[in-house]
């Protein structure tokens, strides 16, 4: 069963909901996932958040460089360590500008996330891995704006605080304060509490219990954070002239622009 927006009869997403990505738990949870970095998770929510069950999945180079202020290298980087950790795979390879010929337009890359395209059990799930519930689930606009908000390990510790076991509003089951260790986070110690204090003053998290002697500190989801998705009419996608708006077309993967870095 594929995990995706409200499909029609007629094979279209609803137009009356807004789009919201679903990221399963057990994922955010697992050790191939929390073993990358966190410049690929960052790439990884942006491919969740153009995640359509009807449209081809592409994150064009320019829109990732542009978007996430990365280098074409990281980006290719990034691609390159979620295909070999197996949570994408890539369906068919892009072309550059002017490579078929003269003054043809460049093709985005094809991608595919095999847990939202209903594979049973994904091949990046291992037997130790924790058995998690549920999905986080985000609208697409938020999730492109956290994409480009955190730093590369802001997303790695925010995504870890993410990997409970959910409601099936996508919200956590319990929202727990906790310890953090430079172990658990995949964070180096040095960088550890700078990286807390970042996303408590982005209002991502929150300090429950302050740290004094050798008794550590806790932290949990900010309550902000820890909401699920309610149902709702969707707010306007097109701007003053009418048209549909650049960065909704290109997140639901209507119309694939030249990309002139691939």
């Amino acid at each position: 069963m594929t995990i995706g927006r409200k499909v029609l009869p007629h094979g279209r997403s609803s137009p009356r909901r807004d789009p919201y990505a679903t990221i399963r738990a057990d994922l955010l949870g697992c050790a191939t996932y929390r073993a990358l970095s966190g410049a690929a998770m960052r790439i990884h929510v942006m491919l969740e958040a153009n995640f359509n069950p009807n449209h081809e999945l592409i994150l064009p180079h320019k829109m990732a460089i542009d978007h996430l202020q990365m280098s074409p290298n990281s980006v290719t980087a990034c691609l390159a360590e979620l295909t070999a950790a197996l949570i994408v795979e890539k369906v068919r390879d892009g072309i550059r500008p002017g490579r078929m010929g003269g003054q043809s337009e460049g093709r985005a890359a094809v991608y595919r996330l095999p847990h939202r395209d209903g594979d049973a059990i994904p091949r990046w799930k291992r037997d130790n891995d924790p058995k998690l519930r549920g999905a986080y689930r985000i609208h697409c606009e938020k999730l492109r704006h956290l994409a480009a908000q955190l730093s590369a390990n802001e997303m790695k510790l925010f995504l870890y605080f993410q990997a409970v076991d959910r409601n099936a509003d996508g919200s956590p089951l319990l929202n727990e304060d906790r310890t953090i260790s430079s172990a658990q986070a995949g964070i180096p110690k040095a960088t550890l509490q700078r990286v807390l204090v970042s996303l408590m003053s982005k209002g991502k998290i929150e300090r429950t219990v302050d740290g004094i002697g050798k008794r550590p500190a806790r932290y949990r989801l900010h309550a902000a954070e820890a909401k699920g998705i309610k149902a709702g009419k969707m707010k306007k996608s097109r701007n003053s002239g009418g048209t549909p708006n650049r960065t909704t077309a290109i997140g639901l993967g209507h119309k694939q622009p030249s990309v002139p870095n691939q």
